[in-house]
């Protein structure tokens, strides 16, 4: 309890001892991001952008809100930089280590992503590669 109130004190947003759930870190980047409001940059990839304060993904003029699921799985793809993620990689982030969701999850919320690039005009694909996982990809590039 003393390293908790230590760290408090000399400026620490929270303190998140071990072992800790993944869902409450979750909930507290999520706290931080909302607290950062529009100060948050967008994450670019293509010509698409995912606003990060309203969950929102950007192609041009077009916008278009996501869901929780949907946001969380698109930012681990846009963080990840082009690398592959595995389903069980994003399953851990996006549902945590208790959940009782399964890589099926992931795939259906892949397809609901797939198609909200394409309804804005997105140049930016999500590829599987069997074993390996996903990653992002732009046409012609």
């Amino acid at each position: 309890m003393d390293d908790r109130i230590d760290g408090l004190n000399a400026g620490a947003d929270y303190y998140l001892p071990k072992p800790f759930d993944v869902r409450e870190l979750l909930a507290c980047i999520h706290a931080l991001l909302r607290r950062q409001g529009g100060q948050v940059d967008p994450l670019v990839y293509g010509n698409t952008a995912l606003e990060l304060a309203s969950s929102t993904l950007i192609c041009g003029d077009r916008r278009m809100r996501l869901s929780a699921k949907e946001f969380d799985v698109l930012r681990l793809l846009l963080q990840s930089g082009g690398n592959n993620l595995s389903k069980e990689h994003i399953l851990t982030c996006v549902w945590g280590y208790d959940s009782e969701a399964v890589e099926n999850h992931v795939e259906v919320y892949v397809g609901f992503l797939r198609k909200k690039l394409r309804s804005i005009g997105s140049n930016v694909r999500i590829e599987a590669i069997r074993r390996l996982g996903y990653h992002l990809e732009v046409d012609g590039a």
